[in-house]
């Protein structure tokens, strides 16, 4: 902690992903993303002897295509964690979360390469499969 302040005084400590939060784990990868070079440099500061997570860190930090990964994510899917506050959000209207959910969809097909497709397929095969979503899909057309 005191490496990490005394490295980087303006920099907010990385995040916390929830295991059960997605929003929480997008975040993260684009805290990392945005300040990989501080981050590694920290960490390469440390000993790799100290603890097995400094070890594994310095390992996958070094991975060739981390860098890449990071800036996939946060060019994919930082719309994600907007949508999934906005679906959250206390009072939102029927019309309103379908329109988030479809937004949601329509950007996961513009993905092309294969990791996106994949994820494009995993979203519509849970939305396929979510009856009630169907049920509240059909009471929004009769409102409308």
């Amino acid at each position: 902690m005191l490496l990490f302040k005394t490295e980087a005084p303006d920099l907010p400590l990385p995040p916390e992903p929830v295991t059960t939060r997605w929003g929480t784990w997008i975040n993260a990868a684009i805290y990392y993303c945005e300040h990989f070079e501080i981050i590694f440099n920290i960490v390469n500061k440390l000993d790799s002897e100290d603890a097995l997570s400094i070890k594994n860190a310095k390992k996958y930090l070094a991975t060739p295509h981390i860098k890449n990964d990071l800036v996939y994510i946060k060019s994919n899917f930082s719309s994600l964690t907007t949508s999934i506050t906005k679906l959250q959000t206390e009072g939102v209207s029927l019309a309103d979360s379908i329109e988030i959910i479809d937004n949601v969809s329509v950007a996961m097909k513009r993905l092309t390469e294969a990791t996106g497709k994949n994820i494009c397929t995993k979203m519509e095969n849970v939305l396929k499969k979510n009856v009630g979503l169907a049920m509240l899909k059909k009471i929004q057309n009769i409102l409308n």
